[in-house]
C-alpha cells in the first residue's frame, strides 16, 4: 500500500504544478478521510464507507483562477482531470463519474481487494445513493405498517 500511496503523491504534485503552471491555483479539499468519517458519509448516502480518501488514494482539490475566484464547476476541472487521467491508468477523475459529477474529485484505483473494487463500482456504475433512496423508502414503509399494527 505505501508504493501505491508514494505513487498517487507524486502524481497528484504533478498535478498541482501543471495546475499552478496553467495560470491556476489551488487548495486542498479533503486529502484524507478517516474511516469513521467515511461511514458517516456512507450512511447519509453522500459517499461510500470504503472511500479511497481513507487509503490516502484521493484528493479533492479547490481549485481558483488567476484572480483568486473559486471555480467549483466540474467544467472548470476538465483540463485537469484529462491530465491527470493520462499520468497512471489506475487514476480516475471524478468529473467523469455517472452518479453525480466531483469534478474537483482525483483519485488512483490501485487496490485489488474485491471489497475495494465491488464497493465503489457500486457506488459510481449503479448510483448507490437511488438505492439508499429506496432503502430509506422501505424503511419508512415498515415503520408506517409497525405503527399501524401497534395502534389496533
Amino acid at each position: 500500500m505505501e508504493q501505491e500511496q508514494m505513487k498517487f503523491a507524486h502524481n497528484a504534485s504533478k498535478l498541482i504544478q501543471y495546475i499552478n503552471d496553467s495560470g491556476y491555483h489551488c487548495t486542498f479539499g479533503e486529502a484524507y478521510r478517516t474511516p469513521e468519517q467515511a461511514a458517516i458519509d456512507a450512511r447519509k448516502c453522500i459517499g461510500i464507507k470504503n472511500s479511497l480518501h481513507c487509503h490516502r488514494l484521493a484528493i479533492d482539490i479547490n481549485l481558483f483562477d488567476k484572480d483568486g475566484h473559486y471555480l467549483p464547476e466540474t467544467k472548470s476541472y476538465e483540463k485537469f482531470g484529462v491530465f491527470w487521467e493520462s499520468l497512471h491508468e489506475g487514476n480516475r477523475w471524478g468529473g467523469r463519474f455517472q452518479h453525480r459529477a466531483d469534478g474537483n474529485h482525483f483519485e488512483c484505483h490501485t487496490i485489488h481487494t474485491p471489497e475495494q473494487i465491488l464497493v465503489p463500482k457500486l457506488y459510481y456504475d449503479y448510483k448507490l445513493p437511488v438505492v439508499c433512496g429506496i432503502l430509506f423508502l422501505v424503511f419508512i414503509g415498515i415503520m408506517l405498517t409497525i405503527a399501524t399494527f401497534n395502534r389496533d
